[in-house]
């Protein structure tokens, strides 16, 4: 039981918030789908220029540890998706 709950504080421990947010691995997914999207070129540009700005927000909001930042950057995300 003592080895239980020291591996479960390790595990808490080296977990860090960007290994638990989805931003950090559907920014660059959603990326890729949009990059290969049959849809008309400025509407690709303009989704993937608004992309690029919340993927910044969400860096930021990770480097600073600002939850705010991140919460926007993830609408923002969202928003990309229900536009493709």
């Amino acid at each position: 039981m003592k080895q239980l709950v020291i591996a479960a504080i390790l595990l808490v421990g080296f977990t860090s918030a960007s290994h638990a947010c989805r931003g950090t691995a559907e920014y660059p997914a959603v990326e890729q789908s949009l990059r290969g999207a049959a849809i008309p070129v400025d509407k690709k540009n303009e989704l993937i220029e608004r992309l690029l700005q919340g993927k910044a927000i969400h860096d930021e909001g990770h480097a600073t540890n600002n939850t705010s930042k991140m919460k926007e950057s993830l609408k923002i995300l969202d928003s990309v998706k229900g536009k493709m």
